[in-house]
Order: C-alpha cells, then structure tokens, then sequence
C-alpha cells in the first residue's frame, strides 16, 4: 500500500542537495524536501511535512499532521505495516559510491522508505513526446511516461515513481 506519512523534520542533512532527516512513528529517515523547500517556502527543524517514496510530497501544520496521524492510526494494519517497513535500514543501492548522493535509490533497485516502490531522481537523456529515456545516478536508464510534468527538456531532473515522473527537482544544467 502506498502512503503518504506525516514526518517531523529533525535535521537539515545537507541544504544542497535537500537532504533531511525525518522523524516517522519514532523512526528517523533521511528524505529529500527538494519539493517543498525553495524561495517561497523554507522547511527547518520542527517542521512537519507529509512524505511518500522518501520525498516530502507537502508541508503540513501540526494539526493536520496530528489529524493525519490519527486518521492512518484508524487504517490499522496496513499503517502498522507501512510503520515496520520504516524500521528496516534504508535499502539503497550505491554502485558508484562518489557519483550518489547521500539516500538516493537507483533504476534498478526496489527500495523506498514508505512503499517499496523507488522514489528516484533521474536525468532526461532525450525526450519523445510523452515519454523520456532517463538515467540515474548509477547510469541505470529506463523510460519514463512524463505527462505530469510536460514539457521537459533534456538534461532536467525529475522525481519518479513507479515508470511516472512525478516532480522536477532540477533544472537543466547549462553546458560548461
């Protein structure tokens, strides 16, 4: 089942590449808040903010991350699931140590901290229509449908999630 978790921000790792550290029903994860934290917004220690496949999706005031809480509390099983899937170490493949970043999953491995599924950033390679051949960090390319988030142009970094990008996290980096 996928969810999106209310977290409680308790570090800002590294502000570069976005990287935090969240506190979920007692159990810190590193997560990315390159979605939520820019010029308008600015996420900080106490913050809470709802994540899914690693990724802070949303930042939250404390009540609606209470009143989320409560409302997964109700689901049951399936929360208390999504729960002891937080306690196994982060599953992240690191293939080429200094070409990662810190928490980052790859094309070709299936781990995330709130689903299973791969919350991967990923750069465009070339783009045809609706879909991008995309690589990550690791080298691993695949399609990606890019429709959420057309147009897209080659060299930008997108956030996927199961085969979909679902977010930009970077612009196109300028030729040196």
């Amino acid at each position: 089942m996928c969810l999106g978790i209310p977290g409680q921000i308790v570090e800002i790792l590294d502000e570069e590449i976005y990287l935090a550290k969240a506190s979920v029903g007692g159990v810190r994860r590193n997560i990315n808040i390159g979605l939520v934290h820019h010029d308008e917004q600015r996420i900080e220690v106490g913050d809470w903010v709802l994540i899914h496949v690693g990724f802070a999706m949303s930042k939250l005031d404390e009540a609606e991350a209470h009143s989320a809480l409560r409302a997964l509390e109700e689901i049951g099983e399936e929360y208390e699931q999504e729960l002891e899937e937080l306690r196994v170490p982060d599953r992240v493949a690191v293939r080429e140590e200094e070409s990662m970043m810190p928490g980052y999953c790859t094309l070709d491995h299936d781990g995330c901290v709130t689903c299973s599924d791969a919350g991967i950033p990923v750069r465009v390679v070339s783009v045809e229509s609706y879909d991008a051949l995309c690589e990550d960090a690791a080298g691993n390319r695949a399609e990606i449908a890019v429709e959420l988030v057309a147009p897209v142009q080659t060299g930008e970094v997108l956030l996927t999630h199961g085969g979909v990008a679902i977010g930009r996290v970077a612009a196109r980096e300028e030729d040196s």
